[in-house]
């Protein structure tokens, strides 16, 4: 299993709802304020899995 956001494998995740999050990005995560290009490119690329997921679901 990889991490959804860096596609690092890890043995621990933090589930949020289809994604799969390693503790160095949640981490990251909790740090990020709205404002900060780094939180947009991080909400950019979950909507992606997002949309990945449900053209997954959907075949």
């Amino acid at each position: 299993m990889t991490c959804s956001l860096c596609h690092e494998a890890s043995t621990d995740y933090l589930k949020l709802y289809y994604l799969l999050i390693c503790p160095l990005c949640e981490e990251k995560l909790l740090k990020l304020k709205p404002e900060t290009s780094d939180y947009q490119y991080l909400v950019y690329k979950l909507n992606e899995c997002r949309k990945r997921h449900n053209q997954m679901s959907t075949l």
